[in-house]
């Protein structure tokens, strides 16, 4: 505004600011009015509205391991996550979602936290958790054609290739040795390995104690008998 006009040399300027709140103590309006009148009484209005928004997103405080490689025995619980924010309050989501692997001892769960604000900021926080289970071991073996046990089923052991599978009987003779067993066309039906035992053919009936070796995590090798 000039300070000045044709009714008189000095004009007077007065300011006014006045705030309108949001949706939240960060989200306002600032409405900025200057009236400027000279000695006539005549008037002029200006006006300015700053608008201030707040789009930080919720910041989580809770520190939490992007990625987890574990077994079925050892899943971490879920932890107590919290988000903070300028605005005020945070409220936080949880949800988890399982999706099962290629084979029966894999999986993966899916932790999501989701932080919203006052303002309606959102944030997100991600965990995956890998999960190898090990194997099942169904120890009842009755080789008789009846779709009943015909095999030694051995659960998930589809999922480690580096596998080995031993069987002896009672005396501690090794009757049956094989490497990447499968469960389907690599399997123990009862039969003796001709080539560690000369008798052959299909065994009797009895005890028989294995021992099953896998690749688990980091190459570890793991020994179930």
């Amino acid at each position: 505004f000039p300070s000045h006009d044709n009714c008189s040399s000095q004009v007077g300027i007065t300011y006014q600011e006045v705030i309108i709140p949001g949706s939240c103590i960060t989200n306002y309006e600032v409405v900025r009015t200057w009236l400027a009148t000279d000695a006539c009484g005549n008037e002029a209005t200006l006006t300015q509205n700053v608008m201030v928004v707040d789009n930080r997103i919720p910041i989580f405080i809770t520190s939490v391991a992007p990625v987890i490689f574990t077994d079925c025995e050892n899943i971490p619980q879920i932890p107590n996550v919290v988000a903070e924010s300028a605005s005020g309050g945070v409220t936080v989501i949880y949800e988890e979602e399982t999706v099962e692997g290629d084979c029966a001892s894999t999986s993966t769960i899916f932790r999501k936290w989701t932080a919203t604000d006052a303002c309606g900021n959102v944030a997100y926080l991600n965990q995956e958790i890998h999960l190898s289970c090990g194997v099942k071991v169904y120890n009842a073996v009755t080789p008789n054609g009846d779709g009943k046990n015909d095999i030694f089923y051995l659960e998930g052991i589809e999922c480690y290739q580096n596998n080995k599978v031993e069987i002896y009987n009672r005396f501690g003779s090794k009757v049956y040795e094989t490497v990447n067993y499968d469960n389907k066309d690599n399997v123990f039906s009862g039969v003796s390995d001709s080539s560690l035992n000369t008798m052959g053919g299909t065994l009797p009936e009895g005890t028989y104690f294995y021992i099953i070796s896998y690749d688990y995590f980091d190459n570890t090798q793991y020994n179930l008998s």
